[in-house]
């Protein structure tokens, strides 16, 4: 009887995502991070993320996503804290 021989592959990847527009960001200080960090529009979140704004306003009620208001009274999102929820969500690769 003849034996049967398995080779298993593992592959990672790692992905970096860079992000040039016209630089409407700012540096402010977001209490739940308790740093310097950029903040973003919420429209400019929608745009990033991919989903609409109820499902910023969702991540941001749940806490995952911080946010500060702007002075034009247009919220302002933690950048920081939007990738590492995107990243916590995407996917593992198979």
């Amino acid at each position: 009887m003849a034996s049967r021989k398995r080779t298993e592959i593992t592959v990672q990847t790692d992905e970096l995502l860079i992000i040039r527009r016209g630089d409407s960001s700012v540096r402010a200080w977001c209490m739940d991070c308790s740093a310097e960090v950029r903040m973003i529009p919420a429209s400019e979140a929608v745009a990033l993320a991919g989903i609409d704004m109820a499902g910023i306003l969702k991540m941001v009620a749940s806490g995952d996503v911080h946010w500060v208001q702007g002075g034009t009274c247009a919220p302002l999102i933690c950048l920081k804290s939007l990738v590492a929820k995107l990243t916590a969500r995407s996917p593992e690769p198979q």
